[in-house]
C-alpha cells in the first residue's frame, strides 16, 4: 500500500474512532503519573543524605517517621505543593483548556448544518466548504480547540514530559485525521479547496485573516453541540487532582512503610472547592441542556 493510501485509510479509521482514542491517553497519563511519583520519591530519598550511623541509632518506627517526613517534603516541592494545590496554576491550566473550548464555540457558532460535526459512523461529511469566519484563519479550528483543551489538562500535573508526550500522542493521530479530511475536501471541492488551502494556515491560526460569515452567530447551536466540553475538562482536572494526591499517599506508604500519614489523606477525603465548583456547574449545565433538547425545540436552529 502506498504511503498516501495508508495515511488516507488510517486517517478515516481514526476519524470514526476519534471520540474513543483519547481514552487511551487518559490511561497512559494515569499510569505515567503514578510510576513517576513513586520513582521521584525513591530517587530523592536515596539523595536525602540520611547518615547510616544516624539510622543505626533509631528504631523502625522512628526510621519510618523520618523517611515519611522527608518524603512529604520532597513531594511537596514537586508535584503536590507547587502545582496541583496552587489556585493560580489551576486557573492558568483551566484557562488554556477554556481557550480551546472558546475556539470550538466560535467555530460551531458560525457553521452551517452538515459541517464541523461530531459524526463518526457516517464518516466525512461536508455539504459546503467553510472558508469564512474562523475558517479563514485556520483550516482545522476544531482540532486546534481540542489541542488546547488537552494541553491545559496535561499541563496541570506539572510534569513537562507528560505534557510533551501527551501532545505528541495527540499530534500523531490527529495529523492523519487532518490528512484524510483534506483529501476528502480536495476530492469534493477541487480548485475551490486548493485556492482556500493555499492561503489558510493548517493548524496555527492567523486571526488577522478573519472574514465575515454569511450566517449569524448562534449561541443555541453551541449549547446544543458543545456543552459536553465544559464537563469533560472539569472532570478531567478534578480526576488529576485526586489521582496525584492518591499516588503521592500511596508512594509514601509503600516507600516508608508508614501507616500514620494523614496530611495527604485529608486532601483525598475532602472535596477541592475550585474543581468541585466547576464540576457541579458543568453537571448542572449538562443536565439542563439535555432536558431542553429532549422536551423542547428551543435549541433547534434552521440550517444548523
Amino acid at each position: 500500500m502506498a504511503l498516501i493510501e495508508e495515511y488516507h485509510s488510517t486517517g478515516n479509521w481514526l476519524f470514526k474512532k476519534r471520540s474513543y482514542i483519547p481514552i487511551i491517553l487518559y490511561v497512559l497519563a494515569t499510569v505515567y503519573l503514578y510510576h513517576t511519583i513513586h520513582l521521584d520519591l525513591e530517587i530523592n530519598l536515596l539523595q536525602s543524605n540520611i547518615i547510616p550511623e544516624v539510622l543505626g541509632n533509631l528504631d523502625l518506627e522512628e526510621i519510618n517517621l523520618l523517611q515519611s517526613s522527608i518524603a512529604v517534603k520532597v513531594l511537596e516541592k514537586t508535584l503536590y505543593e507547587i502545582c496541583i494545590e496552587q489556585t493560580w496554576w489551576k486557573i492558568l491550566c483551566y484557562a488554556i483548556s477554556f481557550l480551546g473550548i472558546l475556539i470550538r464555540a466560535i467555530t460551531i457558532g458560525y457553521t452551517p448544518k452538515s459541517t464541523s460535526g461530531r459524526n463518526t459512523e457516517a464518516g466525512q461529511v461536508a455539504e459546503v466548504l467553510n472558508t469564512k469566519g474562523i475558517y479563514a484563519c485556520v483550516r482545522h479550528p476544531l482540532y486546534v480547540g481540542n489541542a488546547l483543551m488537552w494541553l491545559g489538562i496535561l499541563t496541570y500535573p506539572g510534569d513537562i514530559w507528560l505534557t510533551l508526550l501527551g501532545m505528541a500522542f495527540f499530534w500523531l493521530y490527529y495529523e492523519r485525521i487532518m490528512f484524510a479530511e483534506e483529501d476528502f475536501l480536495h476530492t469534493k471541492f477541487g480548485k475551490t479547496y486548493t485556492d482556500w488551502a493555499a492561503i489558510t494556515p493548517a493548524f496555527i491560526p492567523n486571526f488577522g485573516k478573519w472574514k465575515s460569515t454569511d450566517l449569524d452567530f448562534s449561541f443555541k447551536n453551541i449549547f446544543k453541540r458543545e456543552y459536553s466540553g465544559f464537563l469533560a475538562v472539569s472532570v478531567s482536572m478534578l480526576f488529576i487532582y485526586y489521582w496525584v494526591n492518591f499516588s503521592i499517599l500511596h508512594a509514601i506508604y509503600h516507600t516508608t512503610f508508614q501507616k500514620y500519614i494523614t496530611t495527604l489523606g485529608d486532601n483525598i477525603e475532602n472535596i477541592d472547592l475550585f474543581w468541585g465548583t466547576l464540576v457541579v456547574f458543568s453537571i448542572l449545565l449538562t443536565i439542563f441542556v439535555k432536558i431542553i433538547r429532549k422536551t423542547t425545540n428551543w435549541l433547534e436552529v434552521e440550517g444548523r
